[in-house]
């Protein structure tokens, strides 16, 4: 690839200090494209995969955050002890990262959970764990997603914070390992899922962050200066 890489890490359960036989580590990068690519007859390549190594160039990264996505918030607020790669723009980013804070991140992950919440007792769930489903009655992995995505939901409605080092990691654990009744995780995920949307409803965070800060925050980045409408690229 004709770019420079500003960002390697490690996403996964680990990364919330979810620790089960099953955890896996998958490896995610963001990449800059050079300016002359950009501007030129080319085809911008977003994000692309190569054996489970997923890319995602900035401009596209910067584009996830704004829709709220929760991979995209967790790799800005991860330990760095999952972190492979770092640069002097990703420290760009990661400065102002509290200021792309907004509805966007819980009503993506209310959506999410909500749309896999149907396939939690389904023999073809989402994650397809029909040895769950068998013993427990529901999908363990269905029920940890949910029980994550709605928990990451109220720490951004509560506290404006996206929170990956978990204080209830134990407990995330343990649904991820499959321990409690098909009563109780039912029981907890509905209450969970009303308790977002009323949080939600109420909430005073922009439906948004803001298209004009992301903006300036990219150009710099990609270490273009605006002055007097004139643009520089150093």
């Amino acid at each position: 690839m004709n770019n420079r890489i500003i960002y390697d890490c490690y996403i996964g359960p680990p990364v919330y200090g979810i620790i089960t036989a099953e955890d896996t580590l998958q490896r995610r990068s963001i990449f800059l494209e050079q300016l002359k690519n950009l501007i030129g007859f080319r085809t911008y390549i977003p994000e692309l995969d190569h054996e489970g190594f997923r890319f995602y160039e900035v401009g596209y990264f910067m584009e996830l955050l704004y829709k709220g996505s929760p991979e995209a918030f967790t790799m800005l607020n991860m330990a760095e002890d999952f972190v492979q790669q770092s640069s002097a723009e990703i420290r760009i980013l990661k400065d102002v990262k509290d200021k792309f804070i907004s509805k966007a991140i819980p009503a993506y992950l209310l959506g999410y959970s909500k749309g896999v919440q149907d396939t939690l007792t389904e023999k073809d769930s989402f994650f397809n764990d029909e040895k769950s489903i068998k013993k427990l009655g529901y999908d363990k992995n269905v029920a940890y997603i949910c029980s994550l995505y709605l928990r990451l939901a109220k720490d951004v409605l509560l506290f404006s914070e996206f929170r990956v080092e978990r204080s209830d990691a134990e407990i995330l654990t343990a649904i991820k390992d499959g321990m409690f009744s098909k009563e109780t995780i039912i029981k907890e995920i509905d209450e969970q899922v009303t308790e977002v949307e009323e949080l939600l409803r109420v909430s005073k965070l922009p439906p948004h962050p803001s298209k004009d800060f992301i903006n300036d925050t990219l150009f710099k980045i990609r270490g273009i200066e605006l002055d007097n409408e004139i643009t520089r690229i150093k």
